[in-house]
């Protein structure tokens, strides 16, 4: 899950950084990089909070 998580929020950061650089070049964007940067970003952060959480309920049991 912590692989995931790194994975889609380096996706996410690249497709965001591709996006601005096309915009700042007035060239025409490619849906794929804003779905990239709208989807994946929350759904890492998502996947993190719940590993934060996750660890937190493991270190309190045990």
């Amino acid at each position: 899950m912590t692989v995931l998580a790194a994975v889609l929020a380096l996706a996410g950061v690249a497709s965001l950084g591709v996006l601005l650089l096309q915009a700042l070049q007035g060239a025409e964007i490619w849906p794929g990089f804003a779905a990239g940067a709208f989807y994946a970003l929350p759904v890492a952060f998502l996947l993190m909070a719940g590993l934060v959480i996750d660890s937190i309920v493991h270190r309190r049991r045990g």
